[in-house]
């Protein structure tokens, strides 16, 4: 007998527990349980399709199972976190003040403490609450960093944006057309330079919608998990409400490509990529830390490896390897920030001078920055984008959501 895909996220989620909470940095069963999770792994993310059959319910359980297998090489392997110390050991990790101040993630030595350690760090992304937290994670208040809302206030806030999160997937999924997706979001329509003479301004808009529409719905899905996880923890007692700070910035801020993936998206991989990248490039290349050089490459090497992740993750959704965009678009947006930077640094010396260079972007600026970003991501979203909707144009069942309101209502008043 098979064994369902679920279990085997299961195993890697035990495996990260205990090996993480039982044993020395130094310890062989680190990298030898490497291969554990591997097998995990390899079993779980082909057999996602298949057992979920819907492709977005794949990709996210595939999504965690790649997260859970990447968190584990951070953790375990590279930043070396230990029971012993209640930290990182190798220094790949740096210690910056939380709002929180420093808080030990060990209470004792007994078998449940260490257990308690090692399932807090593996499901710990962003580390909250620690000195290890993760940079730009949101506040619940952009005037007031320390506030955090009463539990009935966050409990309220939380539930609505589930229901809305849920909503509106359901009207997108409900309101998708496959004729549409075969006229408009075929792979042959995913070039733009190379057939300017056959794009419409019919298609360039539908492209520009399909980027927005799905980038909100992205959001919705995964502010919708983790808000439901949040509900359920905050509601049972298991966490506080400050364990739980909002998964996304403010769009205000996406004015910038550094802005975008920086500060607006998510931070749940930041610290994992960041160790890989910094792991890759000065302890296994040997690059010099400090240098220009350094930095960007470290930047790409970040981008590189968030598009194998992401690879993995069309694998689970049942997108054959060589339709997925992942790689392309991921190293893409590399050279859209190095675009960016020397933009910018164009600007600031020909129109700021001293003290001007350091203040915050005008009304206009951020403006124009949006502009920049909502192009930019219309070419070189659909090459990932495309891809994951072929299987809308077959006409298969992949809606996000399990039962559709709106569908019972359209049904209700026909």
């Amino acid at each position: 007998m098979v064994a369902h895909p679920v279990l085997w996220l299961v195993a890697e989620i035990a495996i990260s527990t205990f090996v993480v909470g039982f044993t020395l940095p130094s310890s062989f069963i680190r990298p030898a349980s490497l291969s554990l999770m591997v097998l995990c792994l390899w079993q779980c993310l082909p057999k996602c399709v298949e057992y979920m059959i819907r492709s977005p319910w794949a990709a996210l359980l595939g999504g965690y199972a790649v997260s859970f297998f990447f968190h584990y090489l951070d953790i375990a392997l590279l930043s070396r976190w230990s029971f012993e110390s209640g930290g990182p050991t190798s220094g790949l990790a740096k210690s910056s003040a939380s709002p929180e101040g420093f808080r030990k993630m060990q209470s004792g030595w007994s078998v449940a403490s260490r257990l308690q350690f090692g399932a807090s760090l593996t499901f710990s992304f962003r580390f909250i609450g620690t000195p290890y937290e993760v940079k730009n994670v949101p506040r619940f208040s952009s005037h007031d960093a320390a506030y955090v809302p009463s539990r009935s206030k966050f409990l309220i806030r939380t539930l609505i944006t589930v229901i809305v999160s849920y909503l509106f997937l359901d009207v997108v999924s409900y309101s998708a057309d496959p004729e549409v997706t075969k006229k408009f979001f075929s792979m042959a329509n995913i070039p733009i330079f190379t057939r300017t003479e056959k794009i419409s301004a019919e298609e360039l808009f539908m492209r520009f919608f399909a980027t927005l529409i799905s980038g909100i719905a992205m959001n919705a899905v995964q502010r919708g998990v983790y808000s439901t996880a949040a509900l359920f923890c905050v509601g049972l007692g298991i966490n506080g409400v400050k364990d739980w700070p909002p998964f996304y910035g403010s769009y205000l801020k996406i004015y910038s490509m550094r802005n975008l993936w920086g500060i607006f998206w998510h931070q749940t991989n930041a610290r994992k990529l960041s160790s890989i990248s910094h792991f890759l490039v000065h302890d296994v290349l040997h690059l010099p830390r400090g240098c220009m050089f350094s930095r960007y490459f470290r930047a790409f090497v970040t981008l590189l490896t968030s598009g194998v992740m992401h690879l993995l993750i069309d694998i689970a959704a049942g997108i054959p390897i060589q339709r997925s965009g992942a790689i392309r678009f991921f190293c893409t947006q590399f050279f859209s920030i190095v675009l960016e930077d020397i933009a910018i640094s164009i600007y600031r010396s020909l129109f700021m001078k001293g003290e001007a260079k350091q203040r915050a972007a005008s009304a206009k600026e951020k403006a124009v920055g949006a502009a920049w970003v909502a192009l930019f991501l219309t070419w070189s979203t659909p090459v990932y984008l495309y891809p994951m909707m072929w299987r809308g144009a077959l006409g298969l069942e992949d809606s996000t959501v399990p039962w559709s309101v709106a569908g019972f209502l359209v049904k209700g008043k026909a």
